[in-house]
């Protein structure tokens, strides 16, 4: 917004009043402000309608974020049995038989991502380990030699997995 200055007693009295500014005026942070806004606006639209009424209330937009994390993620208990449940599906991840390594190695990603949403942290060695063990029959071979040869500490599962993932019909690994 500009302010308009009031207008000195030559004319009617008119007082100091704010007008939209000109976008050719707005700084690159209104123009962030402005971009924000919009997609502020997109994401409450996709709310459905019964927990937006929910959300009328608020006069904070602090209340409005707490109440809204509350409706999708439900009270502690329940976040407290997701986070159970994330972290049993992460120890018990395995893949599928007739399974691609690149779709087990996209599986195990998902899983990590929901893991940290829930705010579980797990070690890159943990990750590895978890991920070469689950590996069907037929990289038995390539998991217990990448397990003996590699530091599971600082081997990063990323770049090696989508190495391991290019080479899946060639057989070799990292």
């Amino acid at each position: 917004m500009t302010i308009v200055p009031r207008v000195p007693a030559i004319t009617p009295k008119v007082i100091e009043y704010q007008k939209p500014k000109p976008v050719i005026e707005w700084s690159e942070q209104e123009k962030e402000l402005h971009e924000l806004a919009k997609k502020a606006k997109r994401l409450i639209m996709a709310i459905p309608n019964d927990i937006f009424q929910s959300l009328d209330s608020c006069k904070t937009s602090k209340d409005l974020w707490l109440e809204l994390e509350k409706q999708l993620e439900g009270g502690a208990k329940t976040q407290k049995n997701n986070r159970a449940l994330c972290i049993n599906e992460y120890y018990a991840f395995k893949a599928l038989p007739n399974e691609s390594l690149q779709s087990t190695y996209n599986r195990f990603n998902s899983l990590i991502n929901k893991c940290r949403r829930y705010g579980i942290h797990i070690t890159s060695k943990e990750n590895n380990v978890i991920f070469l063990q689950s590996l069907n029959d037929e990289w038995l071979h390539l998991s217990m030699s990448l397990q003996t040869t590699l530091d599971l500490d600082t081997w990063s599962l990323s770049k090696c997995g989508r190495g391991i993932v290019e080479k899946e019909e060639e057989g070799v690994g990292c």
